[in-house]
């Protein structure tokens, strides 16, 4: 029986007893278990020795005899070797059956590259390694593409005749995307947009009106067709942001401004019914907002209203009927009814004469006024000019505003 560990060392213990004893312990608890192995060789079976592996044994290597097997164990290790070989051959057609479905199933130009790079030598497993994880390390990378600056929402690629124009609009870095056989541009230097920049990188159809004095509007009280102001606000927003940019008609900020106030200086309710008609053409949420005939469209109720107020408010000499006269205009105009849209700006024209739109600036008319009011006149009476400037082109129609009779509307450029 072993004697206890003593708990304080003796001084008349040796230490050469102790340092012994403590190798010996530690020779027992780090000591290396042997791999045990099915069968042994014919050496270790007559020596009745331990055998391991690999082959040759450590055993016959010391003895430096001969390390083989008998007939049995032989046929043994065949069979496993077997099994280790079929193993790795069916790993590796999976590997290979996975390679042929990526072939199949990506699209033309993933699986030309992986063909590629089957035929440069590359190996079954980088192949399956780079289609696994290539996604994701696309999603942690945080330079975006240089080859577009904006996802169109119908085509990627601009047609290819506007390309050779010199257009300034086509020298917008919104546009920087691959043409029809143009080559990749190079990658850029990616830095933070400023607030000031960033209209030149984004299309115009992904703007947003941002109008203050519009958000604050009760745009229901001008109309008895809808009192939903959300709506009222989006057709509102609409024609300012899509329409009002290329038909001009009115005075934006002081119709806005009369619009919030209630005042029917620049605004009035004619005028009100007749922008949210227009409006309706630039709304893509409304179905069917192309049958100007259908009751049941939301832009025929708007110019049914606009009809009747225009009836009540035609004998009447205000500057907003004949904005609302020539807004009615180009309704008719898109709605391909072009009797009513030329009678709309015939009256408009008689209107305006009989305002004195087109009077000299020297006329009595011209001084009695406010600075407002002479603002809207000029911008009412220069938008008619122009447009109706259009209309004279037309062979059936007839000049309304001839230059050798009548005086072009004074400047209103050093007041806006």
């Amino acid at each position: 029986m072993r004697r206890p560990v003593p708990l304080l060392p003796s001084p008349s213990k040796p230490a050469e007893s102790q340092t012994a004893a403590v190798v010996t312990q530690t020779e027992i608890v780090l000591r290396k278990r042997k791999r045990p192995v099915s069968s042994a060789c014919e050496e270790c079976r007559k020596r009745k020795s331990k055998c391991n592996v690999p082959w040759p044994c450590t055993p016959c290597l010391h003895r430096n005899t001969d390390c083989h097997f008998g007939p049995k164990a032989d046929l043994e290790m065949h069979h496993r070797a077997l099994q280790r070989k079929y193993s790795d051959v069916q790993a590796e057609n999976t590997h290979f059956q996975a390679v042929y479905s990526l072939l199949r199933e990506k699209p033309e130009n993933i699986a030309l590259a992986i063909l590629r790079r089957i035929r440069a030598g590359a190996d079954p497993d980088a192949i399956l390694s780079l289609m696994e994880n290539g996604d994701l390390l696309m999603q942690l990378h945080l330079a975006p593409s240089s080859q577009f600056r904006y996802a169109f929402p119908y085509r990627s690629a601009l047609p290819s005749i506007p390309v050779g124009t010199k257009s300034a609009y086509m020298e917008a870095l919104a546009l920087e995307a691959p043409y029809p056989g143009q080559e990749p541009s190079e990658p850029c230097d990616y830095q933070p947009i400023s607030d000031l920049e960033a209209p030149r990188y984004m299309p115009y159809h992904s703007a947003k009106l941002v109008e203050p004095m519009l958000d604050i509007a009760t745009i229901s009280a001008w109309t008895t067709v809808c009192t939903d102001e959300s709506l009222l606000h989006s057709l509102m927003e609409a024609y300012i942001l899509h329409i009002y940019s290329a038909f001009p008609f009115f005075h934006k900020d002081c119709f806005i401004r009369d619009l919030v106030s209630g005042s029917k200086r620049f605004c009035s309710s004619l005028l009100v019914n007749a922008v949210l008609a227009h409006a309706c053409h630039a709304t893509p949420k409304f179905a069917h907002r192309n049958e100007h005939w259908n009751p049941q469209n939301i832009g025929y109720l708007f110019l049914a209203e606009a009809r009747r107020l225009l009836e009540l408010e035609t004998a009447r000499s205000k500057i907003t009927t004949v904005q609302a006269m020539l807004v009615m205009n180009i309704i008719m105009n898109d709605h391909g009814v072009d009797g009513a849209s030329y009678q709309y700006l015939t009256k408009a024209v008689a209107l305006a004469k009989r305002m004195g739109l087109f009077n000299s600036p020297s006329d009595d008319i011209e001084h009695d006024v406010d600075p407002s009011t002479k603002v809207v006149r000029e911008v009412t009476a220069w938008a008619l000019f122009a447009w109706q400037g259009w209309f004279s082109y037309v062979p059936p129609l007839d000049l309304k505003l001839r230059s050798k009779t009548e005086s072009c509307p004074p400047c209103f450029m050093n007041r806006l």
